[in-house]
């Protein structure tokens, strides 16, 4: 088996790790897993590469191919750059996992979440829904107003004002 190559960001001192064998993982994927996957991807993905998409889909419409042969050859050749992009946002979003499983929000979340399931009889996905909405003034904090739009563009029209005279 072929050894992948290694890029160290920083050298350390003149000791190097040893290089380690790295065997490709094989995963296996219910059809339900695959589908939360893909559609968690595809709307990153779409955000990305859409117009790109739209351009070449529209290069095939004009040379004549109707739109399920213009969509079909869009799709073949930006493939790698779809596969690239969902490897890129699954990996972040691998990241985000874990970073929950570290976040007292989400901890306390999960948990209402499932004494809502086991006491009130709801499924795990109305559950999480039912105690996000439970903390939805706590929540609200999250989103707040970073700065008033309206007051800073009426202090900069001031300033300038001043900086004429």
């Amino acid at each position: 088996m072929k050894k992948h190559e290694t890029v160290h960001d920083m050298d350390t001192d003149d000791e190097q790790e040893p290089e380690m064998e790295r065997k490709p993982i094989t995963l296996e994927f219910t059809e339900e897993q695959r589908l939360f996957w893909r559609d968690l991807m595809r709307h990153k993905m779409r955000k990305e590469l859409d117009a790109q998409l739209e351009s070449k889909e529209a290069q095939y419409r004009e040379e004549g191919y109707d739109d399920n042969v213009a969509i079909d050859r869009t799709i073949n050749d930006m493939l790698p750059a779809l596969r690239k992009s969902a490897l890129r946002h699954f990996v972040e979003a691998l990241i985000a996992i874990r970073h929950l499983g570290k976040d007292r929000v989400y901890e306390k979340l999960t948990k209402t979440a499932e004494e809502l399931r086991r006491n009130g009889g709801l499924d795990p996905d109305t559950a999480i829904r039912e105690a996000v909405r439970l903390s939805k003034h706590t929540l609200g904090a999250l989103f707040v107003r970073y700065r008033d739009v309206d007051s800073e563009e009426e202090s900069d029209s001031e300033n300038d004002k001043e900086t004429e005279n």
